[in-house]
Protein backbone atom coordinates (compact mmCIF):
# COMPACT_ATOMS: atom_id res chain seq x y z
CA UNK A 1 0.00 0.00 0.00
CA UNK A 2 2.64 2.42 0.72
CA UNK A 3 4.28 1.83 -2.73
CA UNK A 4 1.33 2.61 -4.02
CA UNK A 5 0.59 5.71 -2.53
CA UNK A 6 4.25 6.44 -2.83
CA UNK A 7 4.32 5.91 -6.42
CA UNK A 8 1.32 8.03 -7.00
CA UNK A 9 2.13 11.10 -4.76
CA UNK A 10 5.98 11.06 -5.80
CA UNK A 11 5.05 11.97 -9.30
CA UNK A 12 3.00 14.62 -8.69
CA UNK A 13 5.59 16.49 -6.20
CA UNK A 14 8.03 16.30 -8.75
CA UNK A 15 5.47 17.42 -11.85
CA UNK A 16 4.47 20.42 -9.43
CA UNK A 17 7.63 21.58 -8.72
CA UNK A 18 9.13 21.72 -12.07
CA UNK A 19 6.47 24.37 -13.08
CA UNK A 20 7.34 26.70 -10.17
CA UNK A 21 8.13 29.84 -11.98
CA UNK A 22 11.59 31.87 -11.30
CA UNK A 23 10.75 35.64 -11.80
CA UNK A 24 14.42 36.26 -10.78
CA UNK A 25 17.79 35.55 -12.63
CA UNK A 26 20.19 33.23 -11.36
CA UNK A 27 23.46 34.40 -10.15
CA UNK A 28 24.95 32.77 -12.85
CA UNK A 29 22.59 34.01 -16.16
CA UNK A 30 24.18 36.53 -18.59
CA UNK A 31 21.58 39.55 -19.44
CA UNK A 32 22.41 40.25 -23.60
CA UNK A 33 21.46 43.04 -25.04
CA UNK A 34 22.34 43.50 -28.80
CA UNK A 35 24.79 46.13 -30.14
CA UNK A 36 22.01 46.91 -33.10
CA UNK A 37 20.82 49.68 -30.05
CA UNK A 38 23.52 51.56 -30.52
CA UNK A 39 23.13 52.61 -34.13
CA UNK A 40 20.99 55.26 -35.94
CA UNK A 41 21.11 57.37 -32.91
CA UNK A 42 22.02 60.53 -32.82
CA UNK A 43 24.40 60.99 -30.19
CA UNK A 44 25.11 63.99 -28.37
CA UNK A 45 28.25 64.29 -26.40
CA UNK A 46 28.20 65.81 -22.92
CA UNK A 47 30.66 65.06 -21.14
CA UNK A 48 34.38 64.28 -22.00
CA UNK A 49 37.64 63.09 -19.50
CA UNK A 50 35.26 64.55 -16.93
CA UNK A 51 34.27 68.13 -18.25
CA UNK A 52 30.59 68.53 -19.19
CA UNK A 53 30.54 70.06 -22.49
CA UNK A 54 28.72 73.04 -23.60
CA UNK A 55 27.06 72.53 -26.94
CA UNK A 56 26.22 76.29 -27.91
CA UNK A 57 25.50 76.18 -31.43
CA UNK A 58 26.06 72.65 -32.83
CA UNK A 59 26.16 69.81 -30.78
CA UNK A 60 29.17 67.40 -30.98
CA UNK A 61 27.86 64.14 -31.36
CA UNK A 62 28.20 60.68 -33.34
CA UNK A 63 26.23 58.61 -35.08
CA UNK A 64 27.25 54.51 -36.13
CA UNK A 65 25.50 53.00 -39.12
CA UNK A 66 24.77 49.44 -39.00
CA UNK A 67 24.36 48.91 -43.26
CA UNK A 68 28.44 49.49 -43.42
CA UNK A 69 29.80 49.81 -39.64
CA UNK A 70 30.90 53.03 -40.40
CA UNK A 71 30.59 56.04 -38.24
CA UNK A 72 30.35 60.34 -38.88
CA UNK A 73 30.08 62.73 -36.68
CA UNK A 74 30.58 66.61 -35.55
CA UNK A 75 33.58 67.18 -33.01
CA UNK A 76 32.81 71.05 -32.71
CA UNK A 77 34.97 72.26 -35.85
CA UNK A 78 35.24 69.68 -37.68
CA UNK A 79 33.43 66.50 -39.17
CA UNK A 80 34.77 63.30 -38.75
CA UNK A 81 34.28 59.85 -40.12
CA UNK A 82 35.55 56.40 -39.83
CA UNK A 83 34.31 53.17 -39.03
CA UNK A 84 34.03 50.79 -35.64
CA UNK A 85 33.14 47.50 -34.36
CA UNK A 86 30.75 46.82 -31.84
CA UNK A 87 29.56 43.15 -29.51
CA UNK A 88 26.27 43.08 -27.79
CA UNK A 89 26.26 44.11 -23.91
CA UNK A 90 26.58 41.44 -21.90
CA UNK A 91 25.33 42.54 -18.33
CA UNK A 92 25.81 45.83 -18.67
CA UNK A 93 29.49 46.27 -20.52
CA UNK A 94 30.00 45.81 -24.66
CA UNK A 95 32.75 45.83 -26.59
CA UNK A 96 33.55 48.84 -28.99
CA UNK A 97 36.48 49.75 -31.00
CA UNK A 98 36.49 52.95 -33.35
CA UNK A 99 38.79 52.28 -36.77
CA UNK A 100 40.63 55.10 -39.08
CA UNK A 101 38.91 57.92 -38.05
CA UNK A 102 39.43 60.90 -40.36
CA UNK A 103 38.25 64.56 -40.17
CA UNK A 104 37.90 67.33 -42.37
CA UNK A 105 40.47 70.07 -41.69
CA UNK A 106 38.75 73.70 -41.04
CA UNK A 107 40.06 76.00 -39.15
CA UNK A 108 37.86 77.19 -36.07
CA UNK A 109 38.07 80.12 -33.84
CA UNK A 110 36.34 79.65 -29.89
CA UNK A 111 36.66 75.86 -30.08
CA UNK A 112 34.74 74.77 -26.68
CA UNK A 113 37.57 71.87 -26.48
CA UNK A 114 40.14 70.50 -28.37
CA UNK A 115 39.24 68.28 -30.94
CA UNK A 116 42.19 65.71 -30.57
CA UNK A 117 41.09 65.55 -27.21
CA UNK A 118 37.81 63.91 -28.56
CA UNK A 119 39.15 62.05 -30.98
CA UNK A 120 41.63 60.52 -28.68
CA UNK A 121 38.56 59.15 -26.75
CA UNK A 122 37.19 57.21 -29.73
CA UNK A 123 40.50 56.31 -30.32
CA UNK A 124 41.12 54.86 -26.35
CA UNK A 125 37.29 53.47 -26.40
CA UNK A 126 37.48 49.65 -25.82
CA UNK A 127 34.42 49.23 -23.63
CA UNK A 128 30.38 50.91 -24.03
CA UNK A 129 27.72 51.08 -21.35
CA UNK A 130 23.83 52.10 -22.17
CA UNK A 131 22.33 53.45 -19.44
CA UNK A 132 18.88 55.41 -19.41
CA UNK A 133 19.39 57.23 -23.07
CA UNK A 134 22.77 57.47 -22.81
CA UNK A 135 25.78 55.95 -24.24
CA UNK A 136 29.47 55.75 -21.95
CA UNK A 137 32.39 55.21 -23.46
CA UNK A 138 34.95 53.40 -21.62
CA UNK A 139 38.77 52.70 -22.50
CA UNK A 140 41.11 49.09 -21.16
CA UNK A 141 40.75 50.25 -17.27
CA UNK A 142 37.05 50.85 -17.85
CA UNK A 143 38.00 54.74 -16.96
CA UNK A 144 35.19 57.05 -18.78
CA UNK A 145 36.25 58.87 -21.53
CA UNK A 146 32.96 60.61 -23.18
CA UNK A 147 29.48 60.41 -22.30
CA UNK A 148 26.74 60.79 -25.13
CA UNK A 149 23.41 61.49 -24.63
CA UNK A 150 20.51 60.46 -27.04
CA UNK A 151 18.77 63.06 -29.32
CA UNK A 152 15.93 60.83 -30.07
Amino acid sequence: MNKLVLSFILPFIVVLTGCQSSNHLESNEQVIITSDVLVATNWTLAEINGVKAQNDNQDKNIILHAIDNRVTGFAGCNRFFGSFEAEDLIDGLGKLKFHHIGSTKMACLNVEINEQTYFNALSDTVFYQLDDNSLTLLNEALTILAIFNNNK
